[in-house]
């Protein structure tokens, strides 16, 4: 008999969670379903509800076995230099969303921003980069509300 493996629950959990947390702040998530390194978008709409030209991207990655460094109170993730390639080209803002399914909790990274700071790791990328996304970055209401205007 057919089963749906553990890896699709956490998937669809994950996107369950963060568009809850988009239509919280106004907004609306359209989800990609062929990826080609993107998973969806937020589309935004100002605090009068009119509809914003522009998007913010993301990645979504579900995961049951978060990898938390304590003594830098942040995750890390490994992420490829062809996905790298894609988002730091964007015009548009890009997230890197961590969804943690065993505490129900997601956490961000927006992807030009941490490069443009931490420039100096893609000089010494060969096909990984490692990012560290800190527990502070939290994705709720409150951190898309930033983008609305």
């Amino acid at each position: 008999m057919k089963k749906r493996p553990r890896s699709h629950i956490i998937e669809s959990l994950g996107f369950n969670h963060i568009e809850r947390q988009i239509l919280l702040s106004g907004c609306l998530l359209y989800r990609y379903y062929d990826d080609y390194g993107y998973d969806g978008a937020i589309h935004l709409f100002s605090h009068s509800g009119e509809i914003k030209n522009g998007q913010v991207q993301f990645q979504l990655k579900s995961t049951d076995h978060i990898n938390y460094l304590p003594e830098k109170d942040v995750f890390t993730f490994d992420l490829s230099d062809v996905d790298l390639e894609l988002w730091l080209s964007n015009n548009y803002t890009v997230l890197l969303i961590l969804y943690d399914a065993r505490k129900n909790k997601a956490y961000y990274l927006d992807l030009q921003e941490y490069f443009r700071e931490n420039s100096h790791v893609l000089r010494n990328m060969n096909k990984f980069v490692r990012v560290y996304i800190p527990r502070k970055n939290r994705f709720t209401p409150r951190f898309i509300q930033k983008f609305k205007i």
